[in-house]
């Protein structure tokens, strides 16, 4: 679909999410990430552009509320020396060359960072540094650092911070080290839930339904039992693809 905008041209073109199109004044575009219906790239040029849904500031404009794209020029948030770019469904989070870490959007779980507001239309830097990953999940999101320590911020209704117990249901807008001490090497954030590989093995916690033993893990559970060494680890929301080191595919519905 293309009710807001979101595929890059103007949103009244007809039948637009029926065919592949190219976003104009895009030929840079070394990375993409796209939310619930917003999109964003990363430029060449270490600056992000964004489209689409805008009702929460989504697209870091300086402001809120203009849901609709009215033709088809992305337009440039005010940040630039970005790595890499995480959206979830809507706000996005950029890493910075310099181990920092930005986000904007909707922050009502305080995914976005320390703020009252329940939306930030700007990038606003949280207090991370050292930062070489980030992942981003519905209304969470999650970075690990170069000691491969992982914090998560945002919703925690399901656990998917990995936190401890007493503040499942209690989002945080500071970042919350993940229980344990696991020394991840990838981190990806689903639509509840988390998972990180370390060198030997897949941990999940969250909403991870009936796949490792419960509905809820409020701190990371191995995902596989069987001596399986994984060396990459992909979902979204409700899926959890996984890539063996045999090079075979895995995959598995929640639920």
């Amino acid at each position: 679909m293309n009710y807001n905008g979101q595929l890059g041209v103007d949103s009244r073109v007809a039948n637009a999410g029926l065919e592949i199109v190219e976003v104009p004044g895009i030929d840079d575009a070394v990375e993409l990430s796209a939310g619930a219906a917003f999109t964003c790239a990363l430029r060449r040029t270490g600056h992000v552009v964004c489209w689409g849904d805008n009702t929460y500031g989504q697209r870091g404009l300086g402001f809120a509320g203009t849901t609709i794209s009215s033709g088809p020029g992305p337009e440039a948030t005010e940040l630039g020396d970005v790595l890499s770019i995480e959206s979830g469904a809507e706000f996005t989070c950029a890493l910075k060359t310099n181990g920092t870490v930005s986000c904007w959007g909707r922050n009502d779980y305080g995914q976005s960072g320390p703020s009252k507001s329940r939306i930030l239309p700007s990038p606003s830097r949280l207090s991370l540094t050292g930062v070489v990953e980030l992942t981003a999940g519905y209304q969470h999101a999650c970075a690990r650092d170069r000691l491969e320590s992982t914090v998560c911020w945002g919703s925690n209704g399901n656990g998917q911070l990995g936190s401890d117990a007493g503040i499942v249901g209690t989002s945080s807008s500071q970042p919350r080290s993940v229980s344990g001490e696991h020394r991840f090497v990838e981190i990806r954030g689903g639509g509840g839930f988390t998972c990180g590989r370390t060198v030997d093995a897949a941990w999940c916690w969250g909403r991870t339904f009936s796949t490792i033993g419960g509905w809820q893990r409020y701190r990371p559970v191995v995902a596989d039992s069987d001596g399986v060494v994984w060396y990459s680890y992909q979902h979204q929301p409700w899926r959890k693809p996984r890539v063996r080191a045999d090079a075979r595919w895995w995959c598995r519905m929640l639920g």
